[in-house]
């Protein structure tokens, strides 16, 4: 059964989609050679908390009584 999102939900999608736009456009303009991943990954981070959210892979639980995926890092980056 698909429950459908009210407009408050899609609102909020929304408004989260703008936020991590503009979060992947920094992070995707300091993505030159020589900068390393986790440096990257540190100012993601940053710009997430400082946009008043939470990296969802760090430490993610599926579950509260599962240990926490111990994922460090919030991108996972492909490099070619």
């Amino acid at each position: 059964m698909v429950k459908l999102k009210t407009k408050e939900e899609i609102d909020k999608l929304i408004k989260g989609g703008k936020i991590l736009s503009k979060i992947l456009k920094e992070v995707a303009a300091e993505a030159k050679p020589g900068v390393k991943t986790i440096e990257l990954d540190a100012l993601a981070e940053r710009l997430i908390r400082q946009a008043g959210g939470r990296p969802s892979f760090k430490y993610y639980q599926a579950d509260e009584d599962d240990p926490p995926f111990l994922q460090h890092y919030v991108l996972l980056l492909m490099m070619n």
